[in-house]
């Protein structure tokens, strides 16, 4: 468990300016956003560590939202995280591409690291018939993992 507050600050501070919108714990959607967010930096080895499962609306990460709850209540000030400008730019143009299309590229990957030898069709339709609200998101979403140098790896069968 990642227990860095400042830094967790930092990583959901720089998430949110990247997505054009201000963090507010109260709000279900910024969490989810939080969760998502959080969870590729960690795929792409930055900031904090987090322990993710999948969940309903998923990757999610009990200890994480622990943490920005704590960050809420405590006021405690971001602490600037180096993230590489191609990470930043990965993740600006996921977010950029809305919620759905966030949560389904994450599902993805959660399902992918829970099912290493699953190949890219069975990935697409396991993660459909998990989350069939994201039907229309998830073939453009592996698309784009496919041909991304962070995330490629981690959906290919081994």
């Amino acid at each position: 468990m990642a227990e860095n507050l400042a830094k967790t600050a930092g990583m959901i501070d720089e998430i949110f300016s990247l997505a054009d919108h201000e963090f507010n714990v109260e709000e279900f959607n910024d969490r989810l956003l939080a969760q998502k967010g959080v969870y590729l930096l960690n795929l792409a080895r930055v900031g904090p560590v987090y322990n993710f499962t999948r969940y309903i609306r998923g990757p999610y990460s009990r200890d994480l939202a622990d943490a920005y709850y704590k960050i809420s209540e405590k006021n405690i000030a971001p602490e600037h995280i180096d993230i590489p400008e191609d990470v930043k730019s990965d993740l600006k143009y996921i977010l950029a591409q809305g919620l759905e299309y966030t949560e389904a590229l994450a599902t993805i990957l959660v399902v992918a690291e829970t099912n290493r030898n699953i190949s890219g069709k069975e990935l697409i339709e396991t993660t459909i018939r998990l989350k069939p609200h994201l039907k229309d998101h998830v073939e453009g979403a592996y698309k784009y993992l496919e041909n991304n140098k962070h995330y490629s790896t981690l959906i290919r069968a081994t």
